[in-house]
Parts: C-alpha cells; sequence; structure tokens
C-alpha cells in the first residue's frame, strides 16, 4: 500500500480518532504525568496526520479536524489539573 494510497482512505482518520479517545480516557484514570504525555503525544500526531491531510483534498482535511478533537479536550482537562 502506498503512501497516497493509505491517507487517502478516511478509515485512517476515523481510527486515530478512535485510538487517541480511548488512548486519553485511558491513561486519565490511570496516573495524571501519563495522561499529559498521552495528550502531548496525541497532539504531535494529530498535527502531523493534518499536515499529510492537507495535500488530499479539503475532505481530508476536516476528517484530520475532527481527529484533533480528542487531543483538544485533552488538553483543556490537562491544563484543569492541579499539578502541585
Amino acid at each position: 500500500m502506498t503512501f497516497s494510497t493509505l491517507f487517502s482512505k478516511s478509515i485512517i482518520y476515523y481510527s486515530w480518532f478512535i485510538v487517541s479517545t480511548i488512548a486519553l480516557v485511558a491513561s486519565y484514570y490511570i496516573e495524571p504525568y501519563l495522561f499529559a504525555y498521552t495528550v502531548l503525544g496525541s497532539i504531535g500526531i494529530s498535527i502531523a496526520l493534518f499536515l499529510v491531510s492537507l495535500f488530499f483534498g479539503w475532505r481530508r482535511v476536516l476528517l484530520a479536524l475532527t481527529g484533533i478533537i480528542p487531543s483538544a479536550i485533552g488538553y483543556t482537562i490537562m491544563t484543569s489539573i492541579n499539578w502541585a
């Protein structure tokens, strides 16, 4: 499977949405520091997926933006945690 074939399919974007949501929810209940690292990793992967989707049309960009939603919610929760 080539690079363009892989990222032109919508299943990769839906899968990232589901995987990142499950990882963020699971790490939230395990440890706050693990949750913070998961949020930062999720944001990094979501941004990379968004940048790749720019080459495949506006529909893929919209799908990539839905993958950023769990990361944005996780970042909001992460900033509200009292770290002291």
